[in-house]
């Protein structure tokens, strides 16, 4: 069972949103029989990555510095020089950066924009919304915002870890598998999943 004093201590930026968070994640890990210590301690060090300690709920666009959008969107930006315009611009970034892909339209649609990452491990892209709103309320064109309520980001990742088989990439594979299938080839914040994971599944099972 996940408790708050479990997502507490493997991150302390969860302090002010513990107990909603564990009362969710528990609730989405039943519904979607995620159970094994290794794919739940998993499923909290992806999602304390993706939240930057459950504070967050919705992508945070707003680059500073175009090193990082090269290394975070290398399909989209081939250097720094061509990552500059979209510093500190979110709107205008996402829909460039998400355009013509995963569903979504061209930059003008806005799509990129409106299909943004939301919940505990950032559904994204128009493709995944409408199966992940289908899945999860029965309208592929539920309000994409209702993942921006606990209930809603712990059942979307939830969701998203099932379907994208998420635990057998763990098994067979590691914590970089994960990475891959959540972030793509950018693997943001790698070390810090493998690091979350650890922790957790070294608390789950002593409180077993």
């Amino acid at each position: 069972m996940i408790t708050p004093e479990i997502l507490i201590a493997v991150d302390s930026r969860a302090t002010a949103n513990a107990a909603k968070v564990a009362a969710a994640l528990n609730i989405a890990c039943r519904e979607f029989n995620i159970t094994d210590s290794a794919e739940v301690a998993a499923l909290i060090g992806v999602c304390t990555v993706e939240t930057g300690g459950w504070q967050v709920l919705v992508e945070n666009l707003n680059y500073s510095t175009a090193g990082q959008l090269v290394k975070i969107f290398p399909s989209r930006f081939a250097n720094e020089a061509a990552a500059t315009p979209f510093l500190h611009a979110p709107e205008k970034l996402a829909n460039h950066a998400y355009a013509n892909r995963n569903g979504n339209g061209d930059e003008a649609t806005g799509d990129g924009w409106r299909y943004r990452g939301r919940g505990y491990i950032q559904i994204t892209g128009r493709r995944n919304y409408a199966a992940c709103m289908f899945a999860l309320y029965g309208r592929a064109d539920a309000d994409p915002d209702l993942l921006l309520t606990p209930e809603g980001a712990a059942r979307s990742a939830a969701w998203f870890w099932v379907t994208t088989h998420c635990g057998q990439a763990l098994r067979s594979s590691g914590m970089d598998a994960v990475t891959r299938i959540v972030n793509g080839p950018g693997m943001a914040g790698a070390a810090n999943r493998a690091a979350y994971y650890a922790k957790a599944r070294r608390l789950l099972e002593a409180a077993a």
